[in-house]
């Protein structure tokens, strides 16, 4: 049987739909524009004054909240697992909760440039392979409801880097913005947490007595997942000047 002419089996040419293509992406883009409002000063100062009495308390807390929810902290983490991978260390993916899938993802797209790009595994052939886990907060929580997990990432002597990106995923952004209650809400419980704290650390800055209460909260929470952990993590801290 002879095959078809080769005309006869082309896809549809691109050329034919691109100009339809454009259009709709210019359509979507245009859509996406439409929904992102920028942020005022005086939103700013509207929230910040439903702290009475806390102005610079909440301020500071709003920085760090903004910074932890931006491109810029995201980028610093890619950066980091970047260097670990090429130093040996395996990145290790606990999942699709795991903020380590989005930022490969982003970081594959160009989207964190300068940061370049990474691989992750979810498993680990050799018994010592070097890894490197990322302590976000969906990974903390699995590791909470899954000690053991944690602990058998550690078994036999392997080398691994602890490593936490704290607060990613867990700030605010243009669509948590858009919730004023919500970002209120955020900002209170830092307030709640870290008390007296911030006001004490205003010696040498409100934002670095968050970040300190930050730390330790995470330390706390390693303690009682694995004691050994607790001490042995490296904080990749947002750059909030």
């Amino acid at each position: 049987m002879t095959e078809p002419p080769a005309a006869q089996c082309k896809a549809p040419s691109r050329a034919a739909a691109a100009p339809d293509v454009q259009l709709a992406a210019q359509k979507v883009a245009q859509k996406v524009r439409d929904q992102v409002d920028p942020v005022t000063p005086s939103e700013v100062n509207d929230l910040i004054k439903m702290f009475p009495g806390q102005e610079k308390e909440a301020g500071a807390a709003l920085n760090y909240l903004v910074q932890i929810g931006g491109r810029e902290h995201m980028t610093n983490v890619a950066m980091k697992l970047i260097e670990l991978e090429r130093r040996g260390y395996k990145i290790f993916n606990p999942g699709s909760t795991s903020s380590v899938d989005r930022i490969s993802y982003l970081s594959k797209k160009g989207a964190l440039s300068p940061a370049g790009s990474f691989n992750t595994t979810e498993v680990f052939t050799k018994s010592r392979e070097p890894i490197a886990v990322l302590l976000d907060e969906a990974s903390l929580r699995l590791y909470e409801q899954r000690p053991g997990l944690l602990q058998s990432l550690l078994a036999n002597g392997r080398d691994v880097k602890l490593v936490c990106p704290l607060g990613l995923g867990e700030g605010v952004d243009q669509a948590v913005w858009d919730l004023p209650s919500k970002v209120s809400q955020q900002i209170s419980g830092i307030l709640a947490k870290t008390g007296d704290s911030a006001t004490a650390g205003a010696r040498s800055g409100l934002t670095e007595g968050i970040i300190s209460s930050a730390q330790r909260e995470v330390s706390a929470r390693l303690s009682k997942i694995l004691p050994t952990t607790a001490n042995s993590v490296e904080f990749v801290v947002p750059s909030c000047a």
